[in-house]
């Protein structure tokens, strides 16, 4: 697999975590994707921190407005959302069982 060359300094390091993590499962043509994820993940951080300082609101002459950095930290969260369950990071991506108690059968369940 090619390690992509375009990656910022801290985007890359995250990719080489993710790729250490993922170790084998990762099939060739993933390594796009993970880039994608670990620039998501950055800059995730980026415009969350940004937000932590300002308000949620910006006043502009004439209305008052959500600060776009809130619709920045929503894409990038939706984004990594979205790769991490391509690449199983959620329990529900590796078909784990969260739990759950076995649902009872009925009578006809039982026929079958």
């Amino acid at each position: 697999m090619r390690k992509p060359t375009h990656l910022r300094k801290e985007a890359y390091h995250k990719y080489e975590a993710l790729e250490e993590i993922l170790g084998a499962k990762l099939k060739e043509g993933d390594e796009n994707l993970l880039a994608v994820l670990a620039n998501s993940y950055l800059d995730y951080k980026k415009f969350h921190d940004e937000l932590i300082d300002r308000p949620a609101t910006v006043a502009g002459e004439t209305m008052v407005r959500a600060n776009p950095a809130w619709n920045m930290v929503k894409d990038c969260a939706k984004l990594i959302a979205d790769l991490s369950k391509h690449f199983g990071f959620s329990p529900w991506a590796r078909g784990e069982d969260l739990g759950k108690k076995e649902e009872k059968k009925d009578k006809l369940d039982e026929l079958k």
